[in-house]
């Protein structure tokens, strides 16, 4: 006999009465009228295309004939026109309730429906390059259970709160940890001064964390090489353009306005 209820060649490989339990006892419901709002038995879907709704034989259609509303937990079916009492109103449940309602292989024991307010899932869930998101201003929480660890694609996560200023940091295998940032425990912070007052001073400024220095300039028989783990700063070697002319001889003491210093050595001759 043909059954008017959800499509179960989607959730079970083989479909026969044997390999279905726990299917709901009522799939319809009959009301007689006077009246234009009726109560649906516990459990009904409230979704108008989840229903298929006649009057004496003649189909409603949703949203223009009859609608369902929400009362106190009970689904109501309501008509745009008054159930006389002559009128027989059949409301035939097109999917499965979602009242603790369980469907299963019988063959595997394997569930596929269970009671909504602790669903599961028994495969891989493929949202198509659709969102999951939560109700405005609620949060999306993904929490694993117990003993469980996070993990999104390749990056597993800690466990662990951290500490205030930590950041999180991996160690090259996607395990991810809180560390503390560089230079935000212990050391000395990154300061931009020179030393003492002589001299000029290397230092230039200090913007954040970047060190900022004055740039050496070579000239003047000042030469730079950077070997690139030092700079070798050279100067020109004067002493290869010496030239010694001997110790200088007597002293003759202090020059002055009056003073006359005055040795004939005789005259100079060439001698070639």
């Amino acid at each position: 006999m043909p059954y008017i209820g959800q499509s179960y060649h989607h959730v079970v490989p083989v479909v026969d009465f044997d390999n279905i339990q726990n299917i709901p006892d009522f799939q319809s419901q009959t009301f007689t009228g006077p009246g234009t709002s009726f109560g649906l038995t516990n459990g009904a879907p409230q979704d108008v295309m989840s229903l298929d709704v006649s009057i004496d034989g003649v189909s409603q259609k949703p949203n223009v004939d009859y609608t369902t509303s929400l009362n106190s937990g009970q689904v109501r079916i309501v008509l745009s026109d008054e159930l006389s009492t002559e009128e027989t109103l059949l409301v035939v449940y097109r999917a499965l309730p979602g009242y603790s309602q369980t469907l299963k292989d019988n063959a595997t024991n394997q569930k596929f429906l269970i009671d909504e307010s602790t669903p599961t899932l028994g495969g891989d869930l493929n949202v198509n390059d659709k969102l999951i998101k939560s109700a405005e201003n609620k949060n999306v929480q993904i929490k694993p259970g117990t003993g469980g660890i996070l993990k999104l694609y390749d990056f597993t996560f800690t466990s662990s709160d951290g500490t205030n200023g930590q950041v999180l940091t991996t160690d090259g295998a996607g395990n991810l940890t809180f560390e503390n940032a560089p230079g935000a425990v212990g050391g000395e912070s990154n300061t931009a001064s020179n030393y003492g007052t002589q001299g000029v001073g290397i230092f230039k400024t200090k913007n954040l964390t970047n060190l900022e220095f004055k740039r050496l300039v070579q000239g003047n028989g000042i030469s730079l090489t950077d070997s690139g783990s030092y700079i070798t700063v050279a100067y020109q070697d004067y002493s290869a353009f010496r030239r010694d002319y001997g110790l200088i001889g007597a002293d003759y003491g202090l020059i002055t306005q009056t003073a006359t210093v005055q040795e004939d050595y005789g005259s100079i001759t060439y001698s070639g």
